[in-house]
């Protein structure tokens, strides 16, 4: 039987409201890097007045409020305003489900779905627009990756830490320079320098929103396989730790919904989705079966879904057939009016 999450927030100040919670592990993480760099463990936890057998228990939760003290006594002790990058560049040590779930991603598009599926279970905030903390904005300028979470005290160290993340582990599967801008809502810190290092691409400061206008190459770039079976048990475990983290959310999700959330603009098969859920085609085929639909049906619902949004957001039709993996316009426009029953013009 699965344990429960363990909240451990009465005793901290005197038993302090738990709206926004962070994972033990998370703040474990943290505490490990800077005591890695000098800090003192027992000033920091000291600082945050958070007592350190509250991040013993893999599953348990603290308040955001303690983490967000632990990220500013580790500035200070460390007298270090870009404690955030470096937090973020030190994936060792990363032991944390959501980060084994993601292991089990064919690519970096998917491994954002698994982030936005599961990541409240390192940190449960919400987003400006009640929608995924990780967005992709399709402009003039390219492809944006939004940090769309509304931190309480908007905290800009941990959209920070969640960038390097993204762009060390990259950097760890190629040496191509993903990362054509960032934008960052904070005001410009002293180690600005830092800041370009660490993304390899200018930085602005003092922006309205969180972004790194990407290469959309990055989005396609493909990581290391994993143990399906492994990968198949964790998304239950953390399925089940994030319906208790929201007793009011839905049951786990069913077959459909995951190949949805599988299925992106190219043409993928039957067959990779399949390993990527950790199960043989024939399985798949059988629970979709069970559900009343097949895979030809779910990709083409979200193939039409997106191709809709793209006219809607002002692509053309030949950039939208393009982005789709058509061969021409003429093969999009027949798809799109069978999908519909109406020409991509009227969309």
């Amino acid at each position: 039987m699965t344990p429960a999450i363990k909240d451990v927030t009465v005793g901290i100040n005197g038993g302090e409201a738990a709206s926004h919670t962070v994972s033990a592990g998370l703040a474990r993480n943290l505490v490990e890097v800077a005591t890695a760099r000098g800090a003192n463990a027992a000033a920091l936890f000291a600082a945050a007045n958070l007592p350190p057998e509250s991040l013993a228990e893999e599953d348990s939760r603290i308040p955001f409020a303690r983490y967000v003290a632990l990220y500013a006594a580790a500035e200070r002790f460390l007298a270090d305003t870009a404690f955030a990058l470096r937090l973020g560049e030190c994936l060792d040590g990363m032991d944390l489900l959501v980060c084994h779930v993601g292991s089990g991603s064919a690519t970096m598009r998917d491994a954002l779905d698994v982030i936005n599926r599961y990541g409240r279970l390192a940190i449960d905030v919400e987003t400006f627009d009640g929608g995924d903390p990780f967005q992709v904005e399709h402009s003039v300028e390219g492809t944006w990756l939004i940090d769309a979470s509304l931190y309480p005290g908007d905290a800009p160290q941990l959209t920070e830490t969640s960038f390097a993340r993204l762009i060390t582990g990259t950097r760890q599967l190629s040496e191509r320079r993903f990362v054509r801008l960032v934008h960052l809502r904070r005001s410009e810190p002293s180690a600005r320098d830092e800041y370009e290092r660490v993304f390899g691409a200018p930085v602005m400061f003092g922006q309205q929103r969180n972004a790194m206008l990407m290469d959309p190459d990055w989005f396609s770039l493909e990581l290391p396989s994993a143990s399906p079976y492994a990968h198949t048990v964790l998304e239950a475990h953390a399925e089940r730790l994030l319906a208790e983290l929201n007793p009011n959310a839905r049951g786990p999700r069913s077959a459909a919904e995951m190949v949805a959330d599988r299925i992106t603009s190219e043409a993928r098969t039957m067959t990779a989705v399949a390993r990527d859920l950790g199960m043989s085609r024939a399985t798949l085929y059988r629970a979709l079966r069970a559900e009343g639909t097949t895979f030809e049906k779910i990709a083409e619902s979200v193939r039409s879904d997106l191709a809709t949004r793209l006219l809607r957001d002002g692509r053309s039709i030949a950039e939208t057939a393009e982005l789709l993996g058509f061969s021409d316009r003429s093969a999009f426009s027949r798809a799109f009016k069978r999908w519909t029953g109406t020409s991509p013009g009227s969309a």
